[in-house]
């Protein structure tokens, strides 16, 4: 039961820092399309006038909570 425990723990840590590091993959001045080709498809788009952001959310992250990420 142990190992069962601690292994569902590292795979939900790992998930976590997988969303993480596609984040911190993104520079400021980034295109698009290079913004889409690192994330993916985004779960909702939002628009500023003239400028888009893409909504990336990950269900799940900690007992429930969810986590919404806005690229601008």
């Amino acid at each position: 039961m142990y190992k069962l425990t601690i292994s569902i723990l590292f795979l939900l840590l790992s998930a976590c820092a997988n969303v993480n590091q596609q984040f911190f993959a993104i520079n400021a001045g980034d295109s698009k399309q290079s913004v889409l080709d690192k994330m993916g498809a985004p779960d909702d788009r939002q628009f500023q006038g003239k400028n888009e952001a893409f909504q990336y959310c990950t269900t799940g992250t900690s007992f429930g909570k969810s986590t919404f990420n806005v690229v601008w």
